[in-house]
């Protein structure tokens, strides 16, 4: 079984992607921006929203900063992986503040009756787009959602949508959008982007 301790956290996995994951969040290859913007993004007190989990390490980072008057609700669809989620989460005490769901977050007006959220990630394979829309009357709910959503073109076709459509759907929440520069560490506004034709992205947004 791999382990590792990140950010002052230990985590465990049970596989060779698994063991991948956390080596390269080990040597600050994967999303250090954005991961470092997540975190400053969670504030104490907060209810924050991890939809597509995995191993917990964004989850458990926000756990760590909202208090014991906060929660993550940490979705993960994959019965191995959410197993190593819920062992982490319980590993490094946090119980109390991270709820694993075994599930996609694809209709979370219902699961949380609408309350107002602060704090949203979203990287579903594709399936980012039927989050947002599942989640409309959350985010008209809640007064200031920041939110770092996954844009990739591919995966997104495979669900058969676009990058196009989860723009869309993004400005119809008021939301400002911009493209997460990990490599610089920097903000882009997302018209000065190529989307429709571009590679993966990361995206950051907040209402004006």
């Amino acid at each position: 079984m791999a382990g590792a301790l990140i950010e002052g956290l230990t985590f465990s996995g049970a596989t060779q992607a698994h063991e991948r994951y956390l080596d390269a969040h080990c040597n600050g290859r994967t999303e250090p921006f954005a991961a470092e913007l997540f975190a400053r993004s969670a504030h104490r007190g907060a209810t924050v929203i991890d939809g597509g989990a995995y191993l917990g390490f964004y989850a458990l980072l926000a756990a760590r900063r909202i208090g014991s008057d906060g929660t993550v609700f940490a979705f993960e669809p994959n019965p191995e992986t959410f197993e190593m989620l819920r062992r982490n989460v319980s590993e490094n005490g946090l119980e109390d503040q991270v709820v694993p769901l075994s599930g996609e977050c694809s209709d979370l007006d219902a699961t949380l009756d609408a309350r107002p959220v602060d704090l949203v990630r979203l990287d579903l394979g594709g399936g980012e787009v039927e989050a947002l829309r599942g989640m409309r009357r959350t985010l008209a709910s809640s007064p200031d959602p920041c939110l770092i959503v996954d844009c990739g073109p591919s995966a997104l076709a495979r669900a058969g949508t676009s990058p196009r459509t989860l723009l869309r759907e993004l400005d119809a929440a008021e939301l400002e959008v911009y493209a997460i520069d990990d490599q610089h560490w920097e903000l882009h506004p997302i018209d000065e982007v190529p989307v429709a034709g571009g590679g993966h992205l990361k995206l950051y947004c907040r209402r004006p």
